[in-house]
């Protein structure tokens, strides 16, 4: 069974405004005004048969729909499309859908004069993460050794090793994040 597609357009003229377990109020909004009579009939005739208790408020152009609290009413998500009916029955118009504009902008780089001088720590961290590395293989090849040999401990250098992998990770972050020119 296929949703109407004006359906989905009237869902647009509510809005959500507050929500507890036991109650949903909703905001109408319509670029027609609304017809509020044909609303308030619809909703008398098929709320009640479900439990849900419903109080509309015409200066504030909301609606709220309330369970019973002993739970013998349904669930309170039966209210939106009884509420929907209702608001196709009174002539109710979405609102038009709004574009929106996302600038974008350019990333801020360090400029070329100063850049000269993040070349050589940049050179610096590299060497340093790779020697942590090489440093963590040799530890990882100790700790296998280690779980396999009886006397010999094996974990506390896998846990090292993780470490110094994480630190030399750390140590190429700053560097890693720039955008590539």
């Amino acid at each position: 069974m296929s949703t109407h597609p004006a359906a989905l357009q009237l869902e647009r003229c509510t809005q959500l405004v507050h929500a507890t377990p036991l109650r949903r109020r909703y905001r109408l909004i319509s670029t027609k005004p609304l017809d509020w009579h044909p609303l308030e009939r619809h909703l008398a005739e098929h709320l009640p048969g479900r439990g849900l208790a419903w109080r509309l408020n015409q200066a504030a152009r909301s609606i709220v729909i309330s369970a019973l609290d002993d739970g013998s009413s349904g669930p309170l998500e039966q209210g939106l499309p009884i509420l929907i009916a209702a608001l196709a029955r009174a002539g109710a118009r979405p609102p038009e859908a709004s574009v929106v504009r996302i600038a974008l902008g350019k990333a801020p780089r360090a400029e070329a004069r100063w850049r000269w001088l993040l070349m050589p720590v940049n050179l610096a961290s590299l060497g340093l993460s790779l020697s942590i590395l090489s440093l963590a293989a040799i530890m990882t090849l100790v700790g296998i050794l280690g779980l396999m040999l009886p006397l010999v401990p094996g974990a506390p250098f896998l846990v090292l090793a993780s470490l110094a992998v994480e630190l030399a990770l750390l140590l190429r972050l700053p560097f890693l994040s720039q955008p590539a020119t």
